[in-house]
């Protein structure tokens, strides 16, 4: 295979601009955890409601993947996630106003638009997948998703000047740092609207950007994409975009439900919130710090392989976390289940790449990411129960089965190279 020209100028801006704003999202949400389950507790009066933030992001992704992907596709990358962003962000104010006022009727809807937020950056990813050839689409997922890494580690540096703040302007700090989130979703449309020309424009032309391309027999065009038109029907019939939404559907599933429940198995051998802590912060690193080598991989090797050890690494994350009583095995544990995630993640995003013209390549991803979106919702109540009926040991086995179909899926694609598979779309 011919060496792939230099990513161009225009490009390196832009995937800059769009990783600050995934840097600026992680900050954002990494406040909305903070601050939202102990203050719908306070609200509701209710323990038992603690988790209804975090399933209410999760609703609104499973929901609005495909409609935000639909508009993407038809006005381009940029004006709908920046729509949705200044949206969510005027919704900030109003969970201010809630929080300030005490209003739990004000605060679940104006909760549920924030999440808008938070659930349109996942799909800023498209832009990675428009702006690189074919065989450096992983590489350029990993750029965009590493912008993550960097808002977790400064979030609690953030959180910390908000509270002291607050504190300066007499606010109640639960309170006052509410206003983060809005100038996060603002700074982050910004950041968005700042990179042109729109990704998508770039997509449906990469020859015009990436000179010499043209002469690469992989150059995509119109035609050369299994998919240019939008059909859901014959496109869940294409193996390649089948096994990129059944592995977003299992992958996210999987690592949903052993963080959501790693704080309980932590707490039940006695470690306390600041370790429990500490262990999440690591996991999160894990999901997000290695994006750009597995890019790296899926690139030179192919995403097959990036798909299965990333299976492999969060099954046995997985059966680890659940059978181990020792702290850091459990936290090692955990964090394979990210960096296995990651795998799944790049491996999935690039399959899609591959796989869809820019024009419709946007309600590909949303199918994907709703399908993410329902396990998500699902498998932690799954493992709750499990966890309950049989045990933590078994919950660990739980993931390990879960990770197993990817394998199956994974092993049986039929990728003659990186990026490029032996399955034809049916007529």
């Amino acid at each position: 295979m011919k060496p792939s020209p230099p990513i161009p100028l225009v490009v390196r801006r832009n995937t800059l601009y769009l990783a600050a704003a995934t840097a600026v999202f992680s900050m954002a949400f990494i406040a909305y955890l903070s601050l939202a389950p102990p203050l719908m507790v306070s609200l509701t009066g209710s323990l038992a409601f603690a988790g209804m933030p975090q399933s209410l992001n999760t609703f609104v992704r499973m929901v609005l993947s495909y409609p935000v992907g639909r508009l993407m596709d038809r006005y381009g990358r940029r004006p709908p996630l920046a729509g949705v962003l200044l949206l969510a962000g005027g919704a900030g104010v109003v969970v201010f106003y809630a929080v300030a006022t005490r209003s739990l009727l004000l605060f679940l809807p104006a909760l549920g638009l924030l999440s808008m937020g938070y659930s349109v950056s996942q799909q800023i990813r498209i832009a990675a997948t428009d702006m690189f050839p074919p065989e450096r689409k992983g590489e350029g997922v990993g750029y965009l998703t590493s912008g993550a890494v960097v808002g977790a580690l400064a979030g609690p540096l953030v959180m910390a000047v908000a509270y002291a703040l607050a504190r300066m302007a007499r606010l109640e700090p639960e309170v006052g740092s509410w206003l983060l989130i809005p100038l996060f979703m603002g700074a982050g449309a910004v950041l968005v609207l700042s990179a042109r020309p729109d990704p998508q424009e770039i997509g449906k032309n990469l020859s015009a950007f990436y000179p010499g391309l043209a002469t690469q027999t992989n150059t995509p065009g119109l035609d050369s994409y299994p998919f240019s038109a939008m059909s859901v029907q014959r496109m869940l019939r294409y193996y390649p975009i089948l096994v990129a939404i059944a592995v977003s559907a299992l992958a996210w599933g999987l690592m949903s439900m052993m963080m959501g429940l790693v704080p309980v198995v932590l707490g039940h051998h006695g470690h306390d919130a600041p370790e429990i802590a500490w262990a999440l912060a690591l996991h999160s690193a894990g999901m997000f710090a290695p994006t750009i080598p597995i890019g790296w991989v899926a690139d030179r090797y192919g995403r097959r392989i990036t798909l299965v050890l990333g299976a492999l690494l969060s099954g046995i994350g997985s059966l680890i976390t659940g059978v181990s009583a020792s702290y850091w095995v459990i936290t090692l544990g955990i964090v394979l289940v990210g960096v296995g995630w990651a795998g799944t993640f790049v491996g999935m995003t690039a399959l899609i790449g591959d796989s869809t013209h820019p024009m419709i390549r946007g309600r590909a991803l949303g199918m994907a990411d709703s399908a993410g979106a329902t396990l998500s919702l699902l498998f932690p109540l799954l493992g709750g129960v499990v966890s309950q009926s049989f045990g933590f040991a078994v919950l660990g086995l739980l993931g390990l089965l879960a990770s197993l179909p990817i394998v199956v899926l994974a092993v049986t694609l039929r990728e003659s190279s990186p990026g490029l598979y032996r399955h034809l779309p049916e007529a």
